[in-house]
């Protein structure tokens, strides 16, 4: 005999608070927390009539400013989503995958 305890949550990125934040609001009406402080971007890919993967890449951002622009790419950042304007701090892209049953 199996038991699940599923929990649905929603996620956004605020890019005004702490040069980006990412907040967490769970279903229990607490509101949205802060959770991760250098979060520039999320990316939500979901292919419903394909294979049925949820791919979801989040952008994180240094903390020191440097003088000069430091990548001129983001490895693993697709190219389709948003980039960073200021290319002044160090970014790291890492994505996961999910595949959705139902």
């Amino acid at each position: 005999e199996e038991a699940h305890y599923l929990k649905a949550v929603k996620i956004n990125v605020d890019k005004n608070v702490n040069g980006g934040t990412l907040f967490i609001e769970r279903s229990d009406g607490s509101g949205a927390q802060p959770a991760i402080e250098g979060i520039s971007g999320l990316w939500c890919v979901f292919d419903r009539d394909g294979d049925r993967v949820l791919q979801v890449t989040v952008l994180a951002r240094g903390d020191t400013e440097h003088t000069s622009e430091l990548q001129s790419s983001i490895e693993g950042w697709p190219a389709e989503a948003p980039q960073p304007t200021n290319r002044r701090y160090r970014y790291a892209a890492v994505t996961r995958s999910w595949r959705i049953r139902n």
